[in-house]
């Protein structure tokens, strides 16, 4: 209105529409059921969207984490194929294809999902006036055990989605402040006996902490998927719980 001669503009921010599960069963399920309900008094719905939403941005950072190292891994695969194919019949290989930026990669994936769980128990506390206990995860299910025991559903929940949970946790502090019997091991493409390779991996020990430990390196686009499942199901069941 007061430059009339500038033309509206717009910004794109995600190249993700409501049809997307995550955004259907995150932002826009949270809007939908808030609009058809009646909260207690001292809830504001406005809050409590916010909140989705900012659980629903740290969401999308960890599926774009694990979507590069997906997407890099099939392409290198192909490559990897092409080289050892050209290859065989020389005395070596060289160059061999690389995830670039993996343990970047990895890294923001366990960051964004350790601070998407602390957005998301802070919903929690919203709902059922308890404290902010940043990371301390346990902290709010000895809470809500002891001052809302009639709740039948949401403490069975969150008890059992502790042990993933407590080592996404355990992972993110581990990355970045390693110490011994408390470590995150990244692997990237890797030439094994008889020509075979194996792709992106990982382990970790937390014993260090009472934590799990995993002895053998497993595949990290198929973890990272069952993680990012487990945290989209769990922002979901938050909410609606």
């Amino acid at each position: 209105n007061t430059a009339p001669d500038t033309r509206p503009a717009y910004q794109k921010v995600y190249a993700l529409g409501s049809n997307n599960s995550w955004i259907a069963r995150s932002i826009i399920q949270a809007h939908e059921m808030l609009k058809s309900s009646i909260l207690r008094e001292g809830l504001d719905q406005n809050a409590i969207l916010s909140q989705v939403w900012q659980c629903t941005k740290l969401l999308l950072k960890c599926e774009d984490a694990h979507y590069e190292v997906y997407s890099q891994t099939m392409d290198k695969m192909r490559e990897w194929d092409e080289v050892i194919e050209k290859n065989k019949g020389s005395g070596f290989i060289s160059s061999l294809p690389q995830v670039d930026g993996l343990e970047d990669e990895v890294l923001s994936f366990f960051n964004h999902a350790k601070k998407l769980l602390i957005e998301a128990h802070k919903l929690i506390s919203l709902f059922f006036g308890a404290p902010e206990v940043g990371s301390n995860f346990p902290k709010l299910r000895k809470w809500l055990a002891e001052n809302c025991p009639q709740e039948q559903y949401i403490v069975p929940m969150l008890e059992s989605d502790a042990p993933w949970i407590d080592i996404i946790r355990h992972c993110r502090n581990a990355f970045e402040h390693p110490k011994p019997h408390f470590k995150v091991e990244i692997s990237n493409f890797k030439l094994h006996p008889g020509n075979k390779c194996s792709g992106p991996s990982w382990r970790y020990d937390l014993s260090a902490e009472k934590a799990p430990t995993q002895a053998t390196f497993t595949d990290i686009v198929i973890d990272f998927g069952v993680y990012s499942q487990n945290l989209l199901t769990f922002l979901e069941e938050t909410f609606v719980l």
